[in-house]
């Protein structure tokens, strides 16, 4: 990495460039590949890990790759992908409709291969990505089933999380109440109800958005350092006293996303963008590699 890297301009690289190769490999290889060989006909959902021949492992399944599954297809099919994209994702809704129901009414966060729960935790990270899923699907034209979307949406209601004078604190880490709490199911929380609202139309999930702005601009970033805490105590300060680490990547996925959030509620944008972006240009680059 450190002496040559076919990413930077001088090496050749444009952008854009690798748009073609990149959209054959995932609209002719990996698309068709594992919307033939990811679907668990017996027992439902998808399976985790394939070998080598495409056969499954055995592993346990997560709640978050069935969800993302669905979502994935859905968004192949709004994209112009031709294969059984519709097949995979009802495939999907079919596996969330079957199984069990988690005492908050969700989803458990793992199965077994069989599809019987292991992990028996609601996770927060895992539904923000069932509402995905399910707002995706809608988009492209692929109804989920019927009184999902309020269901999902009243689990992660019930995930809330207060201070003991009632102030909301956003959302536990899961059921279990682990610690610590982190910043990023937010964020991914955030992505998915600006896209219910894109889908379904309901304000209210608009608004559920706009909460999660605030938690992020009062509490979740630090602006002595400019930086954004991944990791949280009970009551949303920072794990340790302080911010011991950040990640790049997620500055520049809550920058893309709080200025998705300005444009869909018509509102001012938030002023941590340019902080959040300005940070992870500083700090998170390879000055070597531009990487």
């Amino acid at each position: 990495e450190t002496k040559v890297s076919p990413w930077l301009t001088e090496k050749g690289a444009r952008p854009g460039s690798m748009k073609g190769q990149w959209h054959d490999w995932l609209f002719h290889k990996a698309l068709p590949y594992w919307a033939s060989h990811g679907l668990d006909r017996s027992t439902g959902g998808f399976h985790e890990v394939l070998d080598l021949d495409g056969l499954s492992i055995g592993s346990d399944k997560r709640l978050r790759t069935m969800a993302r599954m669905i979502y994935t297809y859905a968004l192949a099919s709004e994209q112009g992908w031709h294969g059984n994209a519709e097949e995979v994702v009802q495939h999907g809704f079919a596996f969330l409709t079957a199984a069990e129901p988690a005492p908050l009414g969700g989803w458990f966060k793992t199965f077994d291969a069989r599809s019987s729960p292991v992990d028996r935790n609601e996770d927060t990270y895992d539904h923000a990505f069932v509402l995905l899923a399910l707002a995706q699907a809608k988009k492209a034209g692929i109804e989920p089933p019927e009184g999902m979307l309020q269901r999902v949406l009243a689990v992660i209601d019930a995930l809330q999380f207060a201070d003991e004078n009632g102030t909301s604190l956003g959302y536990a880490e899961d059921s279990a109440g682990s610690l610590p709490r982190r910043s990023n199911p937010h964020m991914h929380l955030l992505e998915a109800f600006m896209l219910a609202y894109e889908a379904y139309g309901d304000r209210s999930t608009l608004e559920r958005s706009l909460q999660i702005r605030e938690l992020l601009e009062t509490r979740m970033f630090d602006g002595t350092q400019m930086l954004l805490g991944e990791a949280f105590d009970q009551n949303l300060g920072f794990a340790g006293g302080s911010i011991e680490y950040f990640e790049p990547g997620h500055h520049f996925e809550w920058a893309h996303l709080l200025s998705r959030l300005a444009v869909l509620s018509e509102t001012k944008p938030s002023e941590k963008i340019s902080s959040l972006f300005s940070s992870a240009m500083a700090l998170g680059i390879n000055p070597v590699t531009s990487l």
